[in-house]
């Protein structure tokens, strides 16, 4: 009976499995990923007694600027761009290359000369003194700050939207950084679940379909006990 059968989105996992994680009864739920069934860029509304909805869908591919930028003169993870970003001081540097490689579609067919021509720039402009590394981190975790910021902020006047929380969701959701910088932004509690890439979108499926309760307590496995009891 193909009645009962539903498509699940790759995004609708991730925010149903980071709102129903939280404490919020209603939230801004921001989803981004490096990719999915249904694009990069998600931000619904959610709300525990109607579920989610969509107001918007984003199609740019923050990961992939994010990628490209960490290994063009760190020869690093994103992880590290992020914590190298912290001890650079002037993130307005490198503002112009970096800005377009944000601007690039993967998909499009130009993707790799423009990347490409952006990236001689920034090695040349970069050089090998660290504080020009880190200035250099600082700057593209500033960009995607003010990027997510921007476009979150612009849904919500758009949208005429209310929005007392903030739940952070997609591999993005791994950048602490630009977690703690939506919440002093927004001036809103942010929640960010246990695990917002991938491995939990399963669960956030389930949820979907069957919302836990509230008097369930926390679906999160934390691993063994670190102490045996004695």
């Amino acid at each position: 009976n193909h009645t009962n059968v539903q498509q699940m989105l790759h995004h609708w996992g991730h925010a149903a499995y980071g709102f129903y994680d939280s404490p919020f009864d209603h939230a801004l739920v921001v989803s981004i990923d490096g990719g999915g069934s249904d694009g990069t860029f998600q931000v619904f509304m959610a709300d525990r007694r109607s579920g989610l909805r969509l107001p918007k869908s984003i199609m740019y591919n923050f990961c992939y600027a994010y990628g490209v930028l960490a290994k063009t003169r760190l020869s690093s993870s994103p992880a590290e761009m992020m914590s190298l970003s912290a001890l650079g001081g002037k993130p307005g540097v490198y503002h112009r290359d970096i800005s377009k490689i944000y601007l690039v579609d993967p998909k499009s067919i130009n993707a790799f000369s423009i990347v490409r021509a952006n990236v001689v720039r920034l090695k040349k402009a970069i050089g090998p003194a660290e504080p020009a590394l880190l200035n250099y981190a600082a700057a593209v975790q500033r960009e995607l700050e003010l990027r997510v910021l921007r476009i979150v902020s612009d849904i919500i006047k758009e949208k005429g939207l209310e929005v007392p929380a903030l739940v952070m969701s997609g591999g993005v959701a791994l950048n602490c950084r630009l977690n703690a910088f939506m919440q002093a932004t927004l001036k809103v509690p942010v929640h960010v679940p246990p695990e917002p890439g991938d491995d939990a979108v399963p669960i956030g499926w389930g949820w979907q379909l069957h919302p836990p309760r509230r008097d369930q307590g926390s679906q999160t496995f934390t691993g063994l006990p670190l102490l045996d009891p004695e």
